[in-house]
């Protein structure tokens, strides 16, 4: 396993596990509500505004009401941390 060159690219990371999850808790009979609430747990990292809180809302309920597999998801969403894995994030220092 490689370690996240910054907490940006693990919190990204888990959010794109989160939504290759959601076919799984579809095919599973898990409701939609509770899935947002799990990508949207995932995405409360990244402070998103109401726009794009109900994009990844809105997502998720096309998951659900599609026949789109955890390996789609993981191609589509493959590129989704490479701005983050761009930066550097330096650990904070005392003052």
């Amino acid at each position: 396993m490689v370690t996240p060159s910054n907490v940006a690219v693990a919190q990204c990371n888990v959010l794109r596990g989160m939504m290759t999850s959601v076919p799984m808790w579809r095919d599973n009979g898990v409701a939609v509500e509770q899935a947002a609430m799990n990508v949207a747990g995932a995405l409360s990292a990244f402070a998103p505004d109401a726009v794009t809180n109900q994009e990844w809302i809105s997502a998720v309920a096309r998951v659900y009401s599609s026949g789109a597999t955890a390996a789609d998801l993981s191609v589509r969403y493959q590129a989704l941390c490479e701005p983050y894995e761009r930066m550097t994030i330096l650990a904070p220092k005392p003052r």
